[in-house]
């Protein structure tokens, strides 16, 4: 898994829902995992498994890096947005979809032989092109969505922990003209103390005020807003108690303090862990 994002349109009924995709060479798939509602362990539990797995009709995928949650405010709908972001390079892609809603059964858990995987077909709603300033070329695996502002935010690696952010103009604004590509206005570097890797992956809470990277090791960087999109503040350094060798991270929402991540590692073996930060 290379991406990884809370579901907000299925995670009331069916415990909790996340949506992920595989990294580079793989189509343009997501997949969502069904965690009980009352399983706190997801590694070592047995009723956490892929529940759906949802082709994106007519999209491509170079190397998808990264989901994100929009609240496509025109239209009501709830949507995820993949990222066509990795690979070294000056222009990126990322198509949005109207976010599925499953067929899970309340009662899933309580049944000893589960209910089939969902396969759904999803036409993509947007494709929209953005390109670094100054013709600059660059790779990146952490795509988010303000919440606040309907911006499109890439958080891009560089070498000696050094990354940049790049914020889009509000997403209804942009261009899908298929002949042009939109310019991302750099904000400020990103740099993870600790590591060597840059961030490869990341969430915003629903509500905007925090932001959470991660790069591989024991610990996951952590922003307020203001933090965030001040270039002369660093993040909090947040300890994981052990080492994760995990990309991907989304936030746990639904916890009052917006305090708890979940991550999920590349593989077929991958693990959905569970931390609340310290």
């Amino acid at each position: 898994a290379s991406g990884l994002v809370k579901s907000k349109l299925n995670s009331k009924s069916a415990g909790k829902v996340f949506w992920t995709h595989n990294d580079s060479g793989d189509g343009a798939r997501v997949f969502a995992i069904r965690v009980p509602e009352k399983d706190d362990d997801a590694k070592s539990s047995k009723k956490t498994r892929v529940v759906a797995e949802g082709t994106i009709l007519n999209a491509g995928n170079r190397d998808w890096e990264d989901l994100a949650l929009w609240q496509d405010h025109k239209t009501n709908q709830q949507k995820l947005c993949a990222g066509d972001i990795g690979s070294y390079r000056g222009e990126v892609v990322i198509y949005c979809f109207p976010e599925p809603k499953l067929s899970i059964s309340e009662t899933y858990s309580n049944v000893s032989m589960p209910p089939p995987k969902e396969y759904l077909k999803v036409p993509f709603t947007e494709k929209i092109r953005l390109r670094y300033p100054s013709n600059e070329k660059h790779d990146a695996e952490t795509l988010l969505v303000d919440p606040q502002t309907s911006q499109f935010l890439i958080v891009t690696k560089k070498s000696n922990n050094k990354g940049a952010l790049y914020v889009s103009e509000p997403i209804d604004a942009l261009s899908q003209n298929s002949k042009g590509s939109n310019e991302l206005k750099f904000v400020r570097t990103i740099k993870l103390y600790g590591t060597s890797s840059g961030a490869t992956g990341g969430d915003i809470s629903w509500s905007g005020k925090k932001i959470v990277l991660k790069s591989y090791g024991r610990y996951v960087y952590e922003y307020t807003r203001s933090q965030f999109f001040d270039p002369k503040r660093d993040p909090n350094v947040r300890g994981l108690g052990e080492y994760d060798p995990s990309e991907a991270l989304a936030l746990e929402n639904d916890a009052p303090d917006e305090n708890e991540i979940w991550t999920l590692n590349e593989g077929s073996g991958s693990s959905l862990r569970r931390y609340r930060l310290r």
